[in-house]
Parts: C-alpha cells; sequence; structure tokens
C-alpha cells in the first residue's frame, strides 16, 4: 500500500501585541484554505500560532501574562479553526502557550484530525534562554521563566502513518529527531520563532537560516524521516524572525520552501513509504546501532573530560612516515586494517605526535555493509565480515586540544559526535572510503557528496567541535569513491575541500577556541540537555512502536491524549 499524503506548511507572517486572538484565527483560517485548495491533507501552523512570542518581554509579576495562555483547547475564539478544518477535511498541527487547569504554563503543540478532534498534544522539552531578567538585551528570550518544560517525546498513529512533534529549540538537538526514529516515526511536524539576532553571539546571525536547515536535514536524513519545519516570521515587535519554513524529505532534501517572511502556504506531496528507502538500509537501527557505546548520552548532562585527559602542547615497513613526521615536526592521523596479536581484526586509525609517538588508538564502532557473500552486487562491503566493531568513543588530549578520532559510517550516525562532545571534543578526525554507488538502494548515488556534508557539518554544529572528513578517492578496482574531503568549522561551515579525487591536501587554520562559541552557548549542554528524556537511545537498537499506536487512516476519528 502506497500512503501518499499532501503536506502544507503555513507559515505565519508576524503577530503584534497589538492583534487579538479573532484576528489571528481568520489568518490562520485563510491559511486553512490555501491548503484545501492545493488538495492538503495536513496543514502545518507554527509555534505559538496564537499570539506574539511574547517571552521577549520580562514582568515581574508572571500572572500578567496569563492572557497570553489558553486554558482550554478548543477554545471560543479558537474553535471556529476547528470548524472550519472539520468542514474542508483538513488535519493540522497548531502550536500555542497552554496553561493547565492547575496553572502550570507550557509551549505546547496539538496534532488535529480532519474531523477536528485532537490526536495527540505535546509540550516543548528543550527549553531556550533564560530565566532571569536581562535588560541589556535588545530584546529577551525569557521561554524558561514562562514555561515549565515538558518531560516526553512521544508518536502518534494519524494520517496513515506515525507522526512527532516538535518545538522551535528542540530541533537543534540530534537526541529529538533519534528518540522519535526509535520509536517509528515517519514524520515530524515542527513549529518555530527563531529570531535572526543571537545576542550571546551575534556572530552566528548570519547563519541563522543555514543552522536551522542544517538541523531539519539532518535529522530528516540520520533518522529516515520527513520533517515539516513551519516558522512565525518577519518583524514581530521590533525583533526580526526566520522564515524559510520548508518540508524536508528522508534524504534530507528540501522539497518546498516559504520565500517570504509574511502568511505563505507550500505544499508538497509526503510519500511515507518513502522513509523505508533509509530506515532500512543505511539507517537500519537493529542492524548498526550500538547502544552500549552511547551511555554518556543517557548518564550525562553536560562535558565531563574523560579521567587522565591532559590537554597535550604540540611539542616497519611505515616507520618511513612516522621518521619524516618527526623530522619535519609534523603530527598525523592514519587509518590501517589491524590485526592484534590474538587474530582480532579491526578498522583502526591512530593519531600520532609531532614526535612520532602514538598518542592514541581508535577502532571503528559502527560497521556498515553485511557478512555474507553476496555476488549480486557490482562489488562487495564485507566490512562485518572482515572486522570486529570497536567498543568507544573515545577523546585524547593533543595538540592543545581535545580530539575525537571516527571512521567512515560512524560519520554518519549522530551518536558518534554526541558521546565525543559529551567528553569535551573540539576536533573530530575522520577517514572514509565511501562507494558513490550503493546497491541497496542506487537513487541515493546522486546524493552521496550531500550525504558526506551534511551528517559532519550538522555533527559539527550540533556539538561545537571542528570535523575534518579526508577520503581516499577515485576509481579504485572499478568501484567510484568519493572524494570532497574538508575542514568544516563548529559553525557547519565548510572551510576548505578537496576538489579532485586525486593525491591532493587542503589546509585551514583551525581556532578551537572558536567551539566555546557554540558549546558555552546554543549548545551549552548543562544547560539545556535533558537526558532523562532520551532513555530509548541507550535503551534499545531498533524502532520499537510504542504500545497502543495504531496507525490511523485520514478519515479516522481523533483519538484521546495518551
Amino acid at each position: 500500500m502506497t500512503r501518499i499524503l499532501k503536506v502544507g506548511a503555513a507559515q505565519l507572517g508576524p503577530i503584534q501585541r497589538e492583534n487579538n486572538r479573532k484576528e489571528v484565527v481568520e489568518r490562520l483560517i485563510a491559511l486553512l484554505n490555501k491548503g484545501a485548495l492545493a488538495s492538503c491533507d495536513l496543514v502545518v501552523f507554527p509555534e505559538l500560532a496564537l499570539t506574539t512570542f511574547f517571552p521577549r518581554w520580562w514582568s515581574e509579576d508572571i500572572a500578567e501574562f496569563d492572557h497570553f495562555f489558553e486554558t482550554e483547547m478548543p477554545n471560543k475564539e479558537v474553535q471556529p479553526l476547528f470548524d472550519e478544518a472539520k468542514k474542508l477535511g483538513i488535519g493540522f498541527h497548531l502550536g500555542y502557550a497552554e496553561m493547565t487547569p492547575d496553572g502550570h504554563r507550557y509551549n505546547t503543540a496539538i496534532l488535529v484530525s480532519k474531523n477536528g478532534d485532537t490526536l495527540g498534544k505535546y509540550r516543548k522539552v528543550h527549553l531556550p534562554g533564560h530565566e532571569e531578567n536581562e535588560p541589556w538585551r535588545t530584546f529577551q528570550h525569557l521561554e524558561r521563566y514562562y514555561f515549565e518544560p515538558g518531560d516526553e517525546l512521544k508518536v502518534f498513529g494519524a494520517f496513515d502513518g506515525i507522526l512527532g512533534m516538535a518545538i522551535c529549540n528542540d530541533r537543534r538537538w540530534s537526541e529529538t529527531y533519534r528518540v522519535l526514529g526509535l520509536q517509528g516515526c515517519e514524520l515530524a511536524l515542527i513549529g518555530y520563532n527563531t529570531p535572526v539576532h543571537y545576542p550571546p553571539d551575534p556572530s552566528q546571525d548570519v547563519l541563522a537560516g543555514f543552522h536551522n536547515h542544517l538541523v531539519m536535514q539532518s535529522g530528516a536524513y540520520q533518522n529516515g524521516m520527513w520533517v515539516v519545519g513551519v516558522a512565525k516570521a518577519g518583524n514581530e515587535e521590533g525583533c526580526d524572525l526566520l522564515g524559510e519554513s520548508s518540508i524536508i524529505a528522508p534524504s534530507g532534501e528540501i522539497i518546498a520552501q516559504c520565500s517570504t517572511v509574511e502568511d505563505e502556504l507550500v505544499s508538497a506531496v509526503v510519500d511515507l513509504d518513502m522513509c523505508a528507502n533509509y530506515k532500512e538500509t543505511l539507517f537500519n537501527f537493529d542492524r548498526y546501532r550500538r547502544p552500549e557505546v552511547y551511555k554518556p548520552i543517557t548518564s550525562q548532562t553536560g562535558v565531563e573530560i574523560p579521567e587522565g585527559i591532559e590537554v597535550r602542547k604540540q611539542d616497519d615497513e611505515v616507520q618511513p612516515l612516522f621518521d619524516e613526521a618527526k623530522k619535519l615536526g609534523i603530527g598525523f592521523h592514519l587509518g590501517y586494517a589491524e590485526m592484534t596479536p590474538d587474530g582480532h581484526r579491526y578498522n583502526t586509525a591512530i593519531l600520532v605526535s609531532k614526535n612520532g609517538d602514538t598518542l592514541g588508538k581508535y577502532r571503528k564502532v559502527h560497521l556498515p555493509g553485511h557478512e555474507e557473500n553476496e555476488p549480486w552486487r557490482t562489488f562487495q562491503h564485507l566490512e562485518r565480515y572482515y572486522f570486529e566493531p570497536g567498543d568507544e568513543l573515545k577523546v585524547f588530549g593533543a595538540f592543545d586540544g581535545i580530539l575525537g578520532m571516527a571512521i567512515c559510517n560512524d560519520r554518519r550516525w549522530s551518536e558518534t559526535y554526541r558521546v565525543l562532545g559529551l567528553q569535551g571534543c573540539e576536533l573530530a578526525l575522520i577517514g572514509y572510503n565511501t562507494p558513490v554507488h550503493y546497491p541497496p538502494d542506487p537513487s541515493q548515488d546522486v546524493l552521496a557528496g550531500f550525504h558526506n556534508h551534511l551528517v559532519m557539518q550538522s555533527g559539527a554544529y550540533q556539538n561545537g567541535m571542528w570535523v575534518v572528513g579526508v577520503a581516499k578517492a577515485g576509481n579504485e578496482e572499478g568501484c567510484d569513491l568519493l572524494g570532497e574531503s574538508s575542514i568544516i568549522a563548529p559553525s557547519g561551515e565548510i572551510i576548505a575541500q578537496c576538489s579532485t579525487v586525486e593525491d591532493e591536501l587542503v589546509s585551514a587554520v583551525v581556532d578551537l577556541d572558536m567551539c566555546a562559541n557554540y558549546k558555552e552557548t546554543l549548545f551549552n549542554f548543562d544547560r539545556y540537555r535533558r537526558p532523562e528524556v532520551y532513555k530509548s537511545i541507550t535503551s534499545q537498537t531498533g524502532i520499537e512502536i510504542p504500545e497502543g499506536i495504531e496507525v490511523r487512516k485520514q478519515d479516522d476519528e481523533g483519538l484521546k491524549d495518551s
């Protein structure tokens, strides 16, 4: 059965403080009708879609802002939206500020069926910003003052598939997508209100759009899910909010994108069966994930530099390489096939100092490919036959910083970067031999270079680290290997890249202190991570659809919130 639905991303322009609910709901209904004209089954509205982004202001008495919160949903003012959706036969996603009967406040989103029934509710887990009055800011970001955090990332059976929700800052955290992905999520709906200006580090302002798409595209690709990211955009009370609402395929490609910062709807055909192209191949969780290696993700919140790690100053047949490095005063990283004295075989990399001393060894954790002979392939990928997996992602103190290593397929897994990041990694060294052709799904071949950079760029940005990805490239024994070796900054930007598939060297100045621009702001792990919500990352290997989740047909009646 082909499971296809038409999804609309309903971006809102700014909502000013003076705009009342009736005016805003009329705008939502207008967008809903545009969705009907586009034959949409589901329309996605943004975060806090009924009010201005009120956490930009401080109030000594938090109750003074209670009028921004909804005490029931639907209520009298919002009911016309539910009625219109039912009349048109369109489901929708809506973000708003929720106040519970016992006075708890949340940044909330709901999923509503074509019949106007609420299928599910989600409360934002990763609250950004600050809780204290900071009048030095041009505008404040007081979500941690006005809201309590939610405590669960969950999925819902609806619209012929398994859907999840996240809100704004949730999208920056790789754990959000992985926890949803481990529940079988096929379509993630994400609303956001994102200021273009970031007061703690204004150098990030010019990258706001790039970062917005980077995290959602990598989250989609690394979990084989569709992602719909929808903004409230434009100049709202003097604060410029990012637009660029988009619909992203499981390949990580942007399929549709808004081009204004006003009320605008874009739509796309979403084939939920396309998720299997990734969930059952490169990102077959049951086959390739290594939860026993990811323990820091759930056992610690902030960075914990392993005991014994010291930041070291820069002061056989392969021996000539070591000798030349010592003579030149250059350290190096080298990948090779290792056999131990007791006969164990590993895909290994070492880090060597400027004096020719081995500082550290890493054995590849995520072995791709297959262990059985598959002669139907043009070429085979038998790493799981020839090698045993390593059992640790670790860092080393060297070259004035904290360095980590990974090998090839490791780079596709967000857990690789997070485990290194949780140990304080500032520079990750990654070697790869990547065939351009992927026999299990040749449709991915044309995306090989895009995927290669997407995972390394997102890993760098989401962990505030430099990443150096280096290829063996060109036609090797009839197999075309990807090139595009690159040096990537903690911003996720590519600083240098090879342009051939031959022997080639590119270089860049790596400022390790630049890592703090991200580690101490947006990705301050101690402040923002929620390890208690990520338990499934280390407690399960493959997808486990939660008990009670049924894939609801598009014309089914609503479910009560579970």
